[in-house]
């Protein structure tokens, strides 16, 4: 088998694949056990907010929350996934999507705090807010209320 440049640097890397981040004008290189914990908090939003659920996922967002208080760092992957989640057409998905950033912002402070300023999730919430509502459902207690103006 054929290995090119990439499959020796692999190689002298103890097996550790990089991939390349562009941050800026400035690159940085993410070794796969970091590219698996970006995965990881994605898809843990992803199930804390699905539209499949008929209630909040408390254990998840406790879960959630766990990971950005060991490591701050993963504010950033977490809110971004967040922001996917609010810009759902799915009415569950963007309401817990917004309980789970409240958690959040209640529980990790600064981290998420900073995220959330610097990855413009406010403006998106107020649209959201401002848009005129004729009609809406939640399901509350396992039933489906649909409320109107």
């Amino acid at each position: 088998r054929k290995e090119g440049f990439s499959g020796y640097f692999t190689h002298l890397c103890g097996g550790i694949r990089f991939g390349l981040v562009r941050r800026g004008k400035k690159h940085r290189r993410l070794n796969s056990v970091e590219e698996s914990l970006v995965e990881m908090a994605s898809e843990m939003v992803k199930a804390a907010t699905s539209e499949k659920l008929k209630e909040m996922d408390w254990a998840k967002n406790i879960e959630i929350c766990e990971l950005v208080a060991q490591d701050p760092g993963k504010a950033k992957d977490v809110i971004k996934s967040i922001k996917k989640c609010i810009g759902s057409r799915s009415k569950n998905a963007q309401l817990y999507a917004v309980m789970l950033l409240e958690m959040l912002m209640n529980n990790c402070g600064e981290p998420i705090h900073k995220q959330v300023i610097d990855n413009g999730l406010l403006p998106i919430l107020v649209k959201i807010v401002k848009k005129k509502v004729t009609s809406f459902s939640l399901i509350v207690g396992g039933q489906l209320c649909t409320f109107t103006n």
